[in-house]
């Protein structure tokens, strides 16, 4: 996955999650202690909802980063978010806007969070950060996780090709730039490079950037902060090392020189100052830090994947994972989609865990819904068939060992007409069907002419 793409999919979940949250803080009086304590679960909830989505999409990052290095990723569960998190955010935000920001924080964080946590004895922000509840992850009086390197953790292959490698942790993480909003010390922390979670990692490796003092600054995030985490399984090529290379020479240069108090800066904490400083006096006269951005660090990777893309389905908007074999049907599904101005970022359906083979997953992510899990199906204008579809995959998903969410479907009829008998039939929906419900439902019909969003009751 290029990093540009992650950014651009985090970016999109924060946004759906931004759009639900705005109209849920609307009617929310701070002041009314009623009021604030009915909105915590509903928030809460709200939360959970695209941290899970987040946390997934790391998931992915780290999956495939670890082919590369010839394995499998290795992951964690993903974490708990308790009530109590929203709770405290109301109770030290001064206005709706600031909930807003902070909530928006949690659910990137969570991203962060699940590359840091995959690392065997993880340095991970304190609890206060997103608050983990105690039942579903532990976490000791400093906030840090808790367990033996392989408690709860999956192996996770980025395709089916790479199920027979190696499960590997990563051996740190490190902080990117994504080029959209960094301030000063965002750049201190990424001009860092990888953070080192054990003292066998940090000696097996060439890299002395990384100090005591500064693992405890690399954990935080301020609110609108769009830095992105990355794992590292290779201190020689990860994905962001050639911005980081060039942030830390920049670094080394002007703390060299720096002096406070008429002695040369040797304390970590001095140093970073200083550089805050020299970034700050750039500010003042014009100029700008130049360093690679997003789009330079995976320009050769991202030609190689555009090649394969072009040659799997030509001409199309939607991304198309390298390891994804399309079916003739959903090429010519995306074609059509993207005739309605909609675009797809299809999932890979590779997954395979030990002991439980290949984990269900919806079909692709609706960009413009917001990065929405949609699953597609294929029928005939018949609602027996398209019912019986839908619930199988509902339920099927749902029982499943690994279960997943499938809640938002698009029935592509082909060049079958969409009557007005069957658009009653599938508004009902949920109601013949209660045990496999669903959020929405969408219909292409008409040889692709016609798309239409079925109202459910």
């Amino acid at each position: 996955m290029l990093l540009d793409m992650f950014a651009t999919l985090l970016g999109s979940i924060v946004q759906a999650f931004r759009q639900e949250l705005t109209p849920a803080l609307r009617d929310l009086d701070m002041a009314d202690s009623e009021s604030f304590e009915e909105s915590v679960p509903m928030l809460a909830a709200l939360v959970r909802k695209y941290r899970r989505q987040a946390a997934e999409l790391a998931n992915q990052l780290m999956a495939e980063e670890a082919a590369k290095v010839g394995g499998q990723a290795l992951i964690p569960p993903v974490e708990g978010y308790a009530d109590q998190a929203v709770h405290e955010v109301l109770t030290h935000s001064r206005s709706i806007d600031q909930v807003s920001r902070s909530l928006e924080r949690h659910v990137r964080t969570a991203a962060r969070r699940q590359v840091v946590r995959s690392i065997p004895d993880p340095v991970v922000p304190p609890a206060s950060e997103t608050n983990p509840s105690a039942d579903e992850i532990d976490v000791d009086e400093d906030g840090n996780f808790v367990g033996e390197a392989g408690d709860g953790f999956e192996a996770l292959p980025a395709s089916k090709r790479e199920r027979e490698q190696p499960a590997v942790y990563p051996i740190g993480w490190a902080r990117v730039l994504t080029g959209k909003d960094n301030c000063a010390f965002c750049i201190v922390l990424a001009s860092r490079g990888p953070v080192y979670s054990s003292q066998h990692h940090a000696s097996s490796t060439s890299s002395k950037r990384w100090d005591k003092e500064g693992r405890q600054w690399a954990n935080s995030y301020h609110d609108n902060c769009d830095c992105l985490v990355v794992p590292v399984y290779d201190s020689e090529n990860w994905a962001g090392k050639a911005q980081s290379d060039k942030l830390y020479k920049i670094y080394e240069e002007v703390t060299r020189e720096a002096v406070a108090g008429g002695k040369n800066i040797t304390e970590g904490n001095d140093k970073l100052k200083a550089f805050s400083d020299y970034l700050r006096d750039l500010k003042k006269d014009g100029k700008e830090l130049e360093y690679p951005a997003l789009n330079e660090l995976d320009k050769a990777q991202g030609a190689a994947e555009k090649d394969k893309k072009v040659a799997q389905a030509p001409g199309l908007k939607s991304v198309i994972p390298p390891s994804a074999e399309l079916e003739p049907h959903e090429v010519e599904f995306l074609k059509r989609f993207e005739v309605h101005g909609q675009t797809a970022h299809w999932i890979a359906n590779d997954t395979v865990l030990p002991g439980v083979g290949l984990i269900p997953a919806n079909d692709f992510h609706w960009v413009e819904k917001g990065h929405q899990a949609t699953e597609l199906k294929t029928s005939k204008n018949k609602y027996s068939t398209i019912a019986t579809r839908i619930r199988d995959a509902v339920v099927g998903a749902k029982n499943h060992a690994h279960p997943v969410v499938k809640e938002h479907f698009v029935i592509d009829l082909g060049y079958h007409k969409l009557n007005d008998k069957l658009r009653y039939q599938l508004s009902e929906y949920n109601l013949r069907k209660p045990d496999a419900k669903i959020t929405s439902l969408w219909v292409m019909h008409s040889e692709g002419e016609l798309f239409e969003e079925i109202i459910l009751r």
